[in-house]
Order: structure tokens, then sequence, then C-alpha cells
């Protein structure tokens, strides 16, 4: 556990992101702690949440999922999931309150900006925009329903749905993949079908990036004529993705 035991005597990430900060690292410690039973991991995951919350939360400039906001929010939720006593409520909270500040109209429903320091809106991803910000609010209701969370993440449902397959990719980080997620978080809050019709639609796009070449069969990846196993932007997310139509349920690689 040579990670793990660095991660206890480190100082927090100089970001607090998901991706790439300390919100995915204290989610890897309470991943760690809900296998081991080790207490010292979810104390520093809790530390960490406090200081996110003390030093960053009100200030950070990335929105979305993979950077931003709504991948600090899922912190809270992980929290909660994982030492039951509400110790991410805040995180949850504070997070859903700074992103209903900053949404605003695409697409004729809502997006939210890659910063806060960007001109205006340019993507509706996963990691960036409002697929990544919707699942964020869509998973806040079912935990806590509240019924601006819902209209928020339906109406970022919509943009998601408008934006379709602008990205020409299937991928989990900009593309096809992350995007369907949310509509396969919407299905199961709301029980609306609207969702699964959209999820079958996508899915049938994604299906389209599988190619038959000379090595055999591969996934496009973030670009024409690439082919990349990663997670993020190649094929190894978007098997996740279709475990996930599987079992709904499923505890994606990040979250």
């Amino acid at each position: 556990m040579a990670s793990a035991d660095y991660l206890l005597a480190a100082d927090p990430a100089r970001k607090p992101g998901l991706m790439v900060g300390t919100a995915g690292c204290a989610i890897f410690l309470l991943r760690l702690f809900e296998r081991t039973g080790d207490d010292r991991y979810l104390k520093r995951a809790q530390e960490w949440g406090h200081h996110i919350l003390a030093g960053h939360l009100d200030t950070h400039d990335y929105l979305g999922m993979g950077q931003g906001l709504a991948g600090i929010g899922h912190l809270g939720f992980v929290l909660n999931d994982i030492a039951g006593d509400g110790s991410g409520d805040d995180l949850v909270h504070r997070t859903a309150a700074r992103l209903i500040d900053h949404a605003e109209s695409d697409q004729g429903r809502v997006n939210w900006r890659r910063t806060l320091s960007d001109s205006d809106i340019t993507r509706c991803h996963w990691c960036h925009g409002g697929a990544g910000v919707g699942q964020f609010f869509a998973r806040a209701h079912e935990r806590s329903p509240n019924g601006q969370y819902l209209d928020m993440a339906k109406a970022a449902g919509e943009t998601t749905y408008a934006y379709g397959d602008d990205r020409q990719n299937p991928s989990q980080c900009h593309g096809l993949a992350g995007k369907a997620e949310l509509f396969v978080d919407l299905g199961r809050v709301t029980g609306e079908t609207l969702w699964d019709e959209r999820l079958a639609e996508f899915v049938d796009l994604i299906a389209s990036y599988r190619h038959d070449t000379a090595d055999g069969e591969r996934w496009q990846a973030d670009e024409p004529g690439l082919y990349s196993p990663e997670l993020v932007c190649g094929s190894s997310g978007v098997g996740h993705f279709l475990l996930r139509l599987i079992d709904p349920q499923l505890c994606m690689p990040f979250l």
C-alpha cells in the first residue's frame, strides 16, 4: 500500500479536483477504508474534505466534473456513503449552491462554462460542462430530494442531448459515453422512459465507433483515426460505461 502510505503523510494537492487533485485522492482513501477498515484512511479523507471546504470551495475556478466543483461535490457523496455520518453534506450542498449560481442558458436549457474565467460556454462534456454537472445534480437529488436539484439535472440532460455527438467520438471525457452516463442516472432517478430512449440513441451512436481493422476490433478514441485503450479518452472508458448498462448501480472508476 505504498501509494496509500504516501497519501497519509502528504499535504493536500495544490488543486482540489477529482481527476488531478485532492478530491480524487480522498476518494481513493475512502475506498481503501471501505475495503480494509483502517480508520487512518477515513480520517485523512475527512481532513482533506475539510481542507477543500475551508480553502477552495468558494473560490475554485473550474465548474465541471473532471477538475471542478461537480467532482468536488461528488467527494461529499462518497464521504456520506462510506462514513455514514453526514460529514459530506456541506460539500454537496455548498457545491450545489455555487453551481446553481453559475448556471447559464445554452441550447434553450442550462450549461456551465469550463471555468469562471472563460468568456463563454464552449462544451457540454463529462469533464467540463452540463453532462458531468448534471450527473452531480441527479445524484444530489437522489440522496437528498430537492426539486431544484432535479430541475437542474433534467435541464442539463436536455442540453446534453441537444449537443449530441458534437465531438464525434465515443469517449468518457469528451464524448458520448460520458454524456450518456447522465441519461443512465436520470432514468434511474426520475423513472421517465424519455431518458432510456435517449440512452438507447447514444448507445447506437457509440456502437458506430467500433471498427474492424487489420489489427482486429478497435474503438475510436478522441479523434478520428486514433485508437487508444486509456480510460479517459479511449476504449476502456467506453467499456466501463457499457458495464453500467448492465448494472446502473455500478461504481465507476472515478466515482
